[in-house]
């Protein structure tokens, strides 16, 4: 193949001027960025990691959003030039991928070695991921590392499978209460007021927004991992607000439902999707915001759309792959035993949603689980009747959902 000296020259020109761009970029980064976002851009004390998110954003976008900032989250707008904005920029592009994994062998203070690829780390803390895939925070203590932990996890949405939400950490009591302070602060991008209860395992914490999950090192909150998707257009309801009440977590897996009534399956250590499961057709008017519960080897989950017509259903899916193993719907069609309940035209759309998280009595093998309103939710002339099984205290069913 022959190659022209002068298109040799551009290439060259080329590659010089944008690493020139580049280099430039880094120093007003440096000067910038690195105080809120980290000096490897993977999060800090004051703002997230952005390297996953560059990518979603166009050069102009990126712009645009660094010069108006985002007040209202804590990035100020920023007073650069537009030369100076593209060469940031440029520099940004560079974060795309991330820097080379680099390999580390620590020695913990119980006198073991741990060895892996490092996630983060600061002057006090590191996060190094092991061959076995498992992520490892750590604190720097003489020379060792101590392996973060945490004295009482919050393994699910209420804390535990009585759902009592009752914690017995003895630290904070009434009389310590006010001397409380913050410790650190994450500002999560793009999201509404939150509804969400953060689960704490093993030193990780996993809060979520819609259709978004971040996994920090609870002590300090540095970012671990994060996953963002854009919000479903058209969804109605609480989960066109952004409403996410949290996530679950079993083993080395993390589930969260999306707003569009999807239910996802994570490497709790690194992110990464393992299963996605519909449970409805959005377009129906379903949607999802309601933290799964684990029970068993399932991972069961409720749907939101009462008020909006939708029929509501208990659905439990195979914790590894994903398949649905049973579904108890909430109220009758026409004909099936409860129908009787509703007398009018309303059992079409008959609502009781399943929109917040059950609880689960391990000696009885029983799932307790709230409904919600019947539909038409402001009239009731065409739904007289009991309307069972809707605005139930309890609904009881077997683990087998029966």
């Amino acid at each position: 193949m022959y190659v022209s000296a002068p298109f040799l020259i551009g290439v060259c020109l080329g590659s010089l001027c944008f690493a020139q761009e580049a280099g430039a970029g880094r120093r007003q980064f440096e000067a910038h960025c690195v105080t809120c976002h980290g000096a490897d851009a993977n999060g800090g004390e004051f703002g997230p990691s952005i390297l996953t998110r560059i990518p979603q954003h166009t050069d102009d976008d990126l712009i645009a959003l660094i010069t108006t900032g985002l007040p209202g989250r804590g990035m100020p707008p920023s007073s650069l030039s537009h030369s100076e904005l593209v060469q940031l920029v440029t520099y940004l592009r560079t974060l795309r991928v991330g820097p080379s994994p680099v390999r580390l062998k620590v020695q913990l203070t119980s006198n073991k070695f741990l060895e892996g690829i490092v996630n983060a780390r600061g002057q006090a803390d590191l996060q190094i991921r092991t061959d076995d895939g498992k992520m490892h925070v750590l604190r720097k203590e003489t020379g060792r590392f101590r392996e973060v932990t945490s004295e009482s996890d919050w393994l699910t949405y209420n804390g535990n499978d009585s759902g009592n939400r009752y914690s017995d950490l003895k630290q904070i009591t009434k009389n310590n209460l006010g001397q409380l302070r913050v410790s650190w602060i994450y500002s999560m991008p793009d999201t509404s007021p939150l509804q969400t209860t953060p689960i704490v395992v093993g030193g990780i914490m996993y809060v979520t927004s819609a259709n978004q999950c971040h996994a920090l090192d609870a002590g300090n909150g540095r970012p671990i991992w994060d996953f963002s998707r854009p919000r479903t257009k058209g969804v109605i309801g609480n989960a066109a607000g952004g409403i996410n009440r949290g996530a679950a977590v079993a083993g080395d897996r993390l589930f969260m439902v999306t707003d569009d009534a999807h239910l996802l399956a994570f490497d709790r250590f690194t992110g990464k999707p393992l299963w996605e499961s519909a449970m409805a057709d959005w377009r129906q008017n379903y949607a999802a915001t309601a933290a799964p519960l684990i029970v068993g080897d399932l991972v069961i989950a409720g749907v939101a759309g009462g008020d909006a017509g939708v029929r509501g259903f208990v659905v439990a899916w195979d914790q590894s792959s994903g398949k649905e193993r049973w579904r108890f719907w909430t109220t009758p069609l026409p004909g099936e035993p409860g129908s009787e309940t509703w007398k009018g035209r309303t059992i079409e759309h008959a609502g009781a949603a399943t929109w917040m998280t059950g609880t689960y009595d391990p000696e009885l093998d029983t799932i307790y689980w709230p409904t919600g309103n019947p539909g038409n939710d402001h009239n009731g002339d065409e739904r007289e009747g009991d309307n069972l099984y809707s605005c139930s205290i309890l609904l009881w069913m077997q683990r087998q959902g029966k």
